[in-house]
């Protein structure tokens, strides 16, 4: 079974230890009472912030650039077969016109 550090990547993984943290400084404070808020943790959560943020892009743009494959795809197979097999597919301009070279 996949962890989620290895199905998500180390960003979520870290943004995950920051929300466990947190829920821990809560309870903590509920049972302990108020302390001084923690810097680090602060900072720790705006980087995990933009560490979603960049993810969040990242996906959206693997997302757009796998659409546009999809509409692309016959169309890369058709240019991948033989010279011979794509001039055979082309119009010919003669054919068109009703016209011969001679």
């Amino acid at each position: 079974m996949e962890t989620l550090f290895e199905k998500q990547g180390s960003n979520v993984c870290y943004c995950h230890l920051t929300c466990t943290y947190t829920a821990y400084v809560q309870f903590s404070q509920e049972v302990f009472g108020k302390r001084s808020p923690n810097a680090a943790l602060s900072e720790i959560a705006q980087e995990c912030g933009r560490l979603e943020e960049g993810h969040r892009k990242g996906s959206q743009s693997n997302r757009t650039l796998h659409a546009a494959m999809n509409t692309h795809i016959n169309n890369l197979k058709l240019l991948s077969s033989p010279l011979e097999d794509l001039q055979k597919l082309l119009p010919s301009i003669d054919k068109e016109r009703g016209m011969s070279l001679l």
